[in-house]
């Protein structure tokens, strides 16, 4: 693998979310190749500094003055009011967020299972095969049929 690709992929690795086989790719790859080593180990140090930095909190007058500083000097009931509003519409949003993420995960969940159950059916018609005498390693020819049309 070429060092601009797994430069592409260290944040990723850092991060615990590659594959079995990109996770093997990127480690072997790093291990011999200094220039990518060298940028794995400035990313760890950049995000660990960033892990440490402490959080910015603004004053409690901020929101107002933003708002001010905004629509210009206006009764803070009035914009109480319109933040309700907002506030309102945010929450509505974020509730459609959740139940339509909820239903994406479901489907991608229902997905994996099939595609496991199809894995394992697989892996069964393999073993069957297996023990019926039909090795390929044993000198012995057998025909073991598979479909693949049902993927």
């Amino acid at each position: 693998m070429n060092c601009d690709r797994v430069q592409s992929m260290l944040f990723s690795f850092i991060d615990g979310e590659l594959s079995g086989h990109e996770l093997r790719v990127v480690r072997e790859h790093v291990s011999r190749c200094p220039h990518c080593a060298l940028e794995l180990d400035e990313i760890r140090s950049i995000k660990t500094i960033i892990a440490e930095m402490p959080a910015c909190e603004p004053s409690s007058d901020f929101e107002d003055r933003l708002v001010m500083s905004v629509l210009g000097p206006e009764p803070v009931e009035a914009r109480r009011r319109g933040t309700l509003r907002w506030s309102a519409g945010l929450a509505a949003c974020a509730l459609f967020g959740a139940f339509a993420t909820m239903g994406m995960i479901q489907h991608q969940r229902s997905q994996e299972v099939e595609r496991q159950q199809e894995a394992i059916r697989l892996e069964v018609q393999r073993d069957q095969a297996m023990s019926a005498g039909m090795d390929p390693l044993s000198g012995r020819v057998g025909v073991v049929t598979a479909n693949y049309a049902e993927r």
